[in-house]
């Protein structure tokens, strides 16, 4: 079946791989990898790849591709890659979900894609949730939620600190 053969393209960043599934994933449309990111049938890896096709190659669909990969129900990983690409494609509402997240995973992902949020404008919102990440015991989190609002402070600091 042709979306199997994309979802399980061997080395898909390789130019040769993506030769050849590229054109098959543009032919099948955005609408057959977002069923897929929700089909819990698939290996994660697949829902996954899903994920990735769709923020690829069809952007328009990008904000759709991760409200869905990051719903509650949906497994640690896929929650995790969701709270990545939140940052870029989604916006706070997304982060802010993802940073009040049971599984640490997904929290750090939030709190990194957070960084790219908080110098934007009405963003300011988020630095009290990535704030309170600062009392976890994980270091990783930690970490990531200082980054973040280290990259808040730099952007307020920009205009005459």
């Amino acid at each position: 079946r042709p979306l199997d053969e994309v979802l399980r393209a061997p080395d898909p960043l390789s130019a040769w791989s993506r030769a050849r599934w590229a054109p098959v994933a543009l032919s099948l449309g955005a609408g057959a990898f977002l069923v897929e990111i929700q089909d819990a049938q698939r290996p994660d890896t697949e829902r996954l790849r899903a994920l990735e096709i769709v923020l690829e190659l069809f952007p328009a669909d990008a904000r759709r591709a991760v409200e869905l990969a990051g719903a509650a129900h949906q497994p640690a990983g896929l929650r995790a890659a969701a709270a990545r690409w939140a940052g870029v494609f989604a916006g706070k509402d997304v982060v802010a979900r993802h940073l009040a997240d049971l599984d640490l995973r997904v929290r750090r992902e939030a709190a990194e894609s957070a960084m790219r949020l908080l110098a934007r404008d009405g963003a300011e919102s988020l630095a009290p949730l990535v704030l309170s990440l600062g009392r976890e015991p994980d270091a990783r989190l930690r970490h990531a939620a200082a980054a973040a609002l280290s990259g808040f402070l730099g952007g307020l600091c920009t205009s005459g600190c």
